[in-house]
């Protein structure tokens, strides 16, 4: 069977990285969430980068989860910034519904880890 998620993680200077790719959808955001929540764990108190550039399909199950991660980190003091290529069918997902407003978008990973 072949893998529709593949998720990275691991710590980038002072932020905590998630590398995400393939499809984001019902059956795989579980995997997103689980991900997410070990990030913020890790991260203590700083700076969790969510990379979907590689991201090929996001549900609107993998945009609630988003939020949600969003959310989770907010509550811990953590911020989370992600990436998002400058286009493709993440970004426009995230165009469409609005939420390129409630989430902190960067072009590139590098961007993305400036403090």
């Amino acid at each position: 069977m072949k893998q529709l998620l593949r998720i990275a993680a691991g710590q980038v200077r002072a932020a905590w990285v998630l590398s995400v790719a393939g499809e984001i959808d019902l059956s795989t955001v579980d995997q997103l969430d689980k991900a997410v929540v070990a990030a913020v764990n890790e991260a203590a108190g700083g700076l969790v980068v969510l990379d979907l550039t590689e991201v090929t399909f996001l549900s609107s199950n993998g945009m609630a989860s988003l939020l949600q991660g969003n959310e989770l980190a907010a509550t811990a003091g953590i911020d989370v910034r992600v990436v998002v290529a400058a286009s493709g069918a993440v970004r426009r997902a995230l165009e469409i519904t609005g939420l390129m407003e409630f989430l902190a978008i960067y072009p590139t990973l590098s961007d993305a880890l400036t403090l």
